[in-house]
């Protein structure tokens, strides 16, 4: 039994979003469909395309009076769709203004929408995005949110003291239009102090401190935002690079012992290279250029001069370094075509093969010449890659196809597996 000694209750107010930047719609794009950075990035140029949505190259989370905010909501208004948030916001009885972020750009404002009406047909990824820019739009306008948190202290014994957490809305505000803000409601009984509290189970968890989360691309984003890596035209298509050379897979972004194998070699050789210094010092003086703070010929000079004793340690070590990374290719292909044992012989091992003949990939075993014949037929599109892992039914290596769709295809090798009837 527990008895009530504090509760405390107060209320929260969470000004409205700013209007979206490039890096924000991509990350939003990416929480919420799990749509690339390079994805979104390409969606909203084709939106901008269709006249829907402004320039969205664009670093500013400003929306200046000059683009006509007041006619851009009366068109939207049409809209049957944003017809009531316009309506809330054309009700306030003055001229409507937006929150503004403190990011500016001096070529484009914030990304908003255009104001027409889309036509014709759109894909998924468009509607998605061109209804997130709008909504986005809408929610800068609109009323702060407002949310009561409270924390109800209960004791138990002399000195062992339990807290209640809840948090409701009190007033939707900006929220009630824009979908995408997730806020959680956690209700907290009334009760009063000295007021009894019955316990029904006291538990006690073990934990250990986790490692840290592994980077997302969005994640990925906002640092190369905040260390001045790229441009918010190419750090999309950096990360894309990143996953096409097979430097890191997957949704949480995991570099592969391909990628682990070049930052070694860079490490050892080039380390000026694996830190950010270089690259962010140059991005500084990119904007000091643009803002005419700065001369391209120094900063070229300057460059040169960075870059000239690296290149000439490339050409005194080129075929040790050559060596290094010719070694490394070697195992990786070798690793990434041995699937484990072979269950016939029990002496080679299953490795993805090519009929000389056809052309065609299959499971073979690398003691064919001494007369293993084990083969299984393998998808012939998409890239096979072993998983290290055994199918339950029949003990034979599972593979991951992937490029025949969105998702990766795990399948077991053996055609005639139970799993597959």
């Amino acid at each position: 039994m527990g008895t009530v000694i504090d509760t405390q209750s107060k209320e929260i107010v969470i000004p409205p979003p700013c209007p979206f930047d490039l890096g924000t719609l991509q990350r939003e794009a990416y929480r919420h469909f799990r749509l690339s950075p390079s994805r979104t990035q390409r969606v909203a140029e084709a939106l901008y395309l269709e006249a829907l949505i402004s320039y969205p190259r664009t670093s500013s989370q400003r929306l200046p009076p000059t683009l006509g905010l007041e006619g851009i909501l009366r068109h939207l208004g049409d809209n049957p769709v944003f017809a009531e948030p316009v309506g809330e916001i054309m009700a306030f009885g003055r001229a409507p203004r937006p929150r503004e972020g403190a990011k500016t750009d001096p070529a484009h404002p914030a990304i908003h929408p255009s104001g027409k009406r889309p036509e014709g047909r759109q894909t998924r990824e468009e509607r998605q995005v061109y209804d997130l820019v709008v909504r986005r739009f809408l929610a800068t306008f609109g009323a702060p949110s407002v949310r009561c948190r409270t924390v109800v202290t209960v004791r138990c014994r002399e000195d062992d003291d339990f807290y209640l957490r809840g948090e409701v809305t009190k007033d939707e505000g900006w929220t009630r239009h824009y979908p995408f803000a997730r806020m959680k409601e956690m209700t907290v009984p009334t009760l009063q102090v000295g007021e009894g509290v019955l316990m029904s189970r006291v538990a006690v968890e073990e934990r250990f401190t986790p490692p840290p989360p592994r980077l997302t691309p969005t994640k990925l984003l906002g640092i190369m935002e905040r260390n001045n890596l790229g441009t918010k035209a190419t750090r999309a298509d950096i990360m894309d690079t990143l996953y096409r050379r097979g430097y890191v897979e997957g949704g949480y972004m995991e570099v592969t012992d391909l990628g682990m194998s070049v930052i070694h070699v860079l490490r050892k050789f080039f380390p000026e290279l694996t830190r950010v210094d270089m690259t962010k010092a140059l991005g500084q003086d990119m904007d000091l250029i643009q803002e005419g703070a700065k001369s391209g010929d120094a900063v070229l000079g300057e460059a040169i001069e960075a870059l000239k004793p690296i290149f000439e340690r490339v050409i005194l070590n080129y075929e040790e370094i050559g060596d290094e990374l010719s070694k490394v290719i070697a195992y990786l292909r070798e690793k990434n075509r041995t699937l484990g044992p072979c269950p016939a012989c029990e002496g080679g091992s299953l490795i993805v093969s090519y009929s000389r003949r056809t052309g065609k990939r299959f499971v073979g075993c690398t003691n064919y010449s001494s007369g293993c014949r084990f083969s299984r037929p393998l998808p012939q599109r998409g890239k096979v890659r072993p998983t290290r892992t055994k199918c339950s039914s029949c003990g034979l290596p599972v593979v991951e196809v992937r490029g025949l769709g969105r998702k990766p295809w795990r399948i077991c090798i053996d055609d005639r597996c139970p799993s597959k009837r």
